[in-house]
This record gives structure tokens, sequence and C-alpha cells, in this order.
């Protein structure tokens, strides 16, 4: 037998001896009504209209329309730094890092039930005869950056409710975080 067909079936036993399921299959569809229904609150600025978007795509993927019962607030924070330097010290790759501060309460009772913080990262090049090229570049990555947030954070709160429904609740990374007050 050929090692790497020796090495996929090993891999293959061990993912399915360690419970591992995926997000979106039939035997989670109370993990998927719940994060149906998160209100995902407005996010400041044109960025946050998108990054709204798309956590809505994300935790609602079927278009669903059932009545709330959690509220998602999140705020964003931007940073880029540079990653690749030319000869002449001046920066030739950056990095554009996402990072989304958020906060899940339920709305019933205003208990704040998941805090976090999650990152998405995207890199371009600087183009040192074309500002307008550099510009595209860095927007796509932030761009990027947002896609990558949202993905992380649908799996935070995926993560969440997973051990609430098998009540072991996911002990919380943050303290209370109300994005509307960082402004």
């Amino acid at each position: 037998m050929r090692p790497h067909i020796f090495l996929s079936l090993i891999l293959m036993l061990a993912l399915s001896g360690c419970g591992f399921t995926p997000l979106y299959g039939p035997q989670n569809a109370r993990l998927q009504e719940d994060l149906q229904k998160i209100y995902v609150a407005p996010i400041k600025d044109r960025v946050g209209m998108q990054m709204r978007s798309h956590l809505q795509a994300r935790l609602n993927p079927s278009g669903a329309t059932p009545a709330p019962l959690y509220r998602l607030a999140v705020s964003l924070t931007f940073a880029t730094s540079d990653l690749a330097y030319l000869k002449d010290d001046t920066a030739s790759r950056k990095q554009s890092t996402v990072t989304a501060k958020y906060t899940l309460t339920e709305i019933k009772t205003g208990k704040r039930l998941n805090a976090g913080s999650v990152k998405g990262v995207g890199n371009f090049n600087i183009m040192v005869n074309s500002d307008y090229s550099t510009l595209v570049a860095e927007q796509d990555a932030r761009q990027q950056g947002i896609l990558l947030a949202a993905k992380a954070l649908e799996l935070s709160l995926a993560n969440y409710f997973r051990g609430q429904l098998k009540g072991h609740p996911e002990q919380q990374p943050l303290p209370a975080v109300d994005p509307q007050q960082q402004r």
C-alpha cells in the first residue's frame, strides 16, 4: 500500500473517532435554527454595513425570517502593517487586519451570553508607480479581511451554541463589551 493512501485512511479514521460533524449537516438542525435567530445590529460606517451583510448571509444562508431571540453587536477596528521591504527600506507589501469585537445578548432579558474578538487578515502589494493600483489592492485586502472575520465570527457563535446544546457552555473569552460605547 502506498504511504499517502495509508495516511489518508488513518486520517479519516481519526476524524471519524473524534466526533467531527459538519456545521450545516442535518444533525445540526437545532444549531442552524439558533444561528438564524440572531439579529445582527447595524455596524458603523460602510465597511460595517459590508460586515453586517456578510454576517447575515453566513448566519442565515436560507434567508428564513424567524423572530430574533439574540442580538449581535459588533465593532470593527483596522490596522495595516508592513510585511516586506525594498532595498531602500520602503514597504513593498502590507497586511491589513480587521478585528471584530462582538457581544451576543439575549433580546428578551438583555443577558450577555457570549463575547469575544475575531480577526481577518488580507495582504496586498504596493505598486511603486501606481497609486491607484495600490489603493484598489488595499481595498481588496480589507474586503478579504472582513470576509474572513465574518467567517471566524460565525464559527465562534456556532461553537458557543453547540456547547449550549451539549450542556457544556463555552467560557466567555472577554468581559462584556458594548461596541456602541467604543465610538
